[in-house]
């Protein structure tokens, strides 16, 4: 990934901490986020095992933006499981791995206000 792209996830986070600073903004943020679940083929493999028990796990949460989806559909699906999201924040050794897996901009505060601002809507 180049500098270019980065500074695009950059501005398209500054866009959207906008967008969740009211309370219309996080209704659309909501109404966005269920067409892109509607749209995801992994959400649609997720939603096929809710009726499964147990609770939902993502692991490597790189951003939270696939976090926030899989919380939308567990939310409107299954409200009694719980989500957990893990990922070591460090990335894996280099040597394991290519460059995409140690990115740049892998922030902690943004993976939890991208999942905070989900579930702050989901409450309200």
């Amino acid at each position: 990934m180049g500098r270019r792209h980065e500074l695009k996830r950059v501005e398209a986070d500054r866009r959207l901490d906008q967008l969740l600073e009211s309370e219309e903004g996080r209704g659309r943020y909501w109404a966005d986020l269920l067409e892109a679940c509607k749209r995801d083929p992994m959400i649609a493999l997720l939603e096929s095992t809710l009726e499964l028990p147990g609770d939902v796990i993502e692991c490597g949460v790189y951003r939270g933006g696939t976090l926030a989806k899989i919380f939308r559909t567990v939310s409107k699906c299954s409200a009694d499981k719980q989500v957990f999201a893990c990922d070591s924040f460090e990335g894996f050794p280099e040597e394991d791995v290519g460059r995409i897996d140690v990115g740049y901009f892998r922030f902690l505060s943004r993976i939890r206000k991208n999942s905070e601002s989900a579930m702050m809507y989901r409450r309200g």
